[in-house]
C-alpha cells in the first residue's frame, strides 16, 4: 500500500488503512480520486462498509486527528 500511494501529499497509509487529510472539500475530492485511480490500477479493492468519507475528525492509532492537529485520546492513555 505504501508503494502504491507513495508521493501523494495529504495521504497517510499504515498497513491497509488509508487516511486522507485536506484543507477543503474540493482538494479532498481530488486526492480521493487519485487514490481511487491508483488502487484500481493495482487491482486493489476496498470494503466500502469499513470506509468513512469526508469526516471532520477521525480516531486513529490511539489519537484523534482533526483540523486542530493530533490529540491523545484520554481513554487510551
Amino acid at each position: 500500500m505504501g508503494q502504491v500511494l507513495s508521493r501523494l501529499n495529504h495521504v497517510t497509509c499504515y498497513l491497509d488503512d488509508i487516511v486522507i487529510a485536506s484543507s477543503n472539500q474540493e482538494k479532498h475530492e481530488t486526492i480521493l480520486e487519485e487514490v481511487s485511480q491508483r488502487l484500481e490500477r493495482h487491482n486493489i479493492r476496498v470494503n466500502t462498509s469499513k470506509c468513512s468519507f469526508m469526516e471532520a475528525s477521525v480516531e486513529y492509532l490511539g489519537y484523534k486527528v482533526d483540523a486542530d492537529g493530533l490529540h491523545s485520546i484520554k481513554e487510551k492513555i
